[in-house]
């Protein structure tokens, strides 16, 4: 009996230690462009086309280390960004955004 026992353990660890594990990450077709901070007053321009970001379905804020994050989505690809804040240029920033990436800027 003892030793049946014994087989059946050994044959379990054997067949647990010889599966395999696969591990499989999806990335989004989407890339983000995220704005960190107070977007009071700004006007963000994207290749020279005016993004409304106070009535935009498309725009998700959220608030992480108490910081709000605004983030959005962007074609993947070379962008062309700038950010005024009451007409005063505070960011022009050539970009590049693969899908399943976010570039973030701090305003």
């Amino acid at each position: 009996m003892l030793k049946h026992l014994f087989m059946i353990i050994a044959l379990c660890t054997i067949v647990g230690c010889s599966t395999s594990y696969h591990e499989s990450t999806q990335i989004s077709d989407e890339a983000y462009l995220a704005l960190k901070g107070d977007l009071e007053g700004l006007t963000l321009i994207i290749d020279e086309q005016s993004i409304d970001l106070n009535d935009n379905d498309d725009i998700e804020s959220y608030y992480v280390d108490g910081i709000q994050t605004t983030r959005f989505v962007l074609p993947q690809g070379q962008h062309q960004v700038k950010i005024y804040r009451h007409q005063n240029m505070i960011v022009h920033r050539k970009i590049f955004i693969s899908s399943g990436h976010t570039f973030e800027v701090k305003i």
